[in-house]
């Protein structure tokens, strides 16, 4: 499948395919935005802060004949406010009715990237910097943690951003999906002593498959082995300080137990998944077994119940950890195929992943 950083590369390297030099409203036309809705804001309020639900699509994904359902698709899309901090992010996959999309009804959110192309990253700098990222379990990007922190990811006047996506389709027939982004912000123009009082959030990712995920951070499961552990080798060497991180997330595939960011080879946290914690993360299969040596009539019928990964605990270590030069940043993925069943893809097993993304206030 198509590597979502090689989108990046080319849309961030080089500028062949002519970026607009102002970003158009987040819904207007060719912005691949299908609508806006704004909601209550839940921090920051007295900085007026707003909150904007935003559907990007639709995206047709393909039944299981064409690459066994999966389609990544990439567009330009238009910030969801300018000279602003986002304070906080989740990602969603819906329908085009509206209704909830996940693995009980065959559409999976295999993940999401939004990247800003007017800056490039802080662990890899060949490729455009991340806003927010998520997988299906759908964590959020709580970067200010709960309102407690006045921080967030800075979007500078005349930002461009970039959607990546894979979905994944279990019906035989082609499908429209709708990728939903809970946006939180607070506008710098809010109050003479926001841009004081804000801090900007620099975004770091941290990869298994390096730190710039060369393979489209999808890394092959051992043939050889159940139970096994994948980490970033080498790790980020940090080339600057921040004294504080706000907030750790991570991103896994269904056979995995557990991400560890670690620091100069010490836990900073442990993202435990959760499987199957509601009907939208499990799936059901139906077998049924002939009766009679003949086949002539249908035998007694069994339902399958699979769980999926449904969530990856975070981690705000405020005040505890920080980042200082020459740190050797890392993750270990732990995966155990015996006590989780791994994605299939065809015949065989889909590549692995594991991500996190570790959100930290610069020196």
């Amino acid at each position: 499948m198509k590597s979502l950083r090689t989108l990046l590369s080319l849309l961030f390297v080089g500028g062949s395919i002519g970026l607009p030099q102002q970003p158009t409203p987040a819904c207007a036309a060719g912005t691949n935005c299908l609508a806006s809705k704004a909601l209550e804001p839940r921090f920051f309020k007295e900085y007026k802060s707003q909150r904007q639900s935003i559907s990007y699509g639709p995206f047709t994904v393909p039944g299981t004949g064409e690459n066994h359902g999966m389609k990544t698709f990439s567009s330009l899309i238009a910030p969801p406010c300018t000279d602003c901090y986002i304070t906080h992010a989740q990602a969603d996959l819906q329908y085009p009715n509206g209704t909830y999309a996940n693995v009980n009804t065959g559409m999976w959110l295999h993940h999401v990237v939004i990247s800003n192309l007017n800056r490039t990253g802080a662990v890899c700098s060949m490729y455009a910097d991340y806003v927010f990222a998520s997988g299906n379990e759908r964590t959020p990007a709580n970067i200010c943690v709960n309102g407690t922190q006045k921080a967030g990811y800075f979007i500078a006047p005349g930002s461009i951003f970039h959607l990546g996506t894979e979905l994944m389709n279990e019906l035989p027939q082609a499908r429209d999906a709708i990728v939903v982004i809970d946006w939180e912000f607070v506008p710098l123009s809010s109050s003479a002593t926001t841009a004081a009082e804000f801090k900007h959030a620099t975004p770091l990712w941290l990869d298994i498959d390096g730190a710039c995920s060369l393979r489209g951070s999808e890394v092959p499961v051992p043939t050889d082995k159940k139970i096994f552990s994948m980490s970033m080798s080498p790790p980020w060497k940090a080339t600057f300080a921040a004294d504080t991180i706000l907030w750790v997330m991570a991103h896994i595939h269904d056979g995995g137990e557990n991400l560890v960011v670690t620091r100069n080879g010490v836990e900073v946290c442990d993202a435990v998944a959760g499987y199957g914690e509601s009907e939208g993360y499990v799936s059901m299969v139906l077998h049924e077994h002939v009766a009679g040596a003949g086949g002539g009539h249908m035998g007694k019928r069994h339902t399958t119940r699979t769980p999926h990964v449904s969530s990856l605990s975070s981690c705000s270590p405020v005040g505890k950890e920080k980042v200082q030069v020459g740190d050797e940043w890392s993750v270990v993925a732990n995966y155990n195929l015996e006590k989780y069943a791994a994605t299939s893809e065809g015949d065989g097993l889909a590549p692995i992943m594991g991500i996190s993304m570790v959100y930290v206030v610069k020196n």
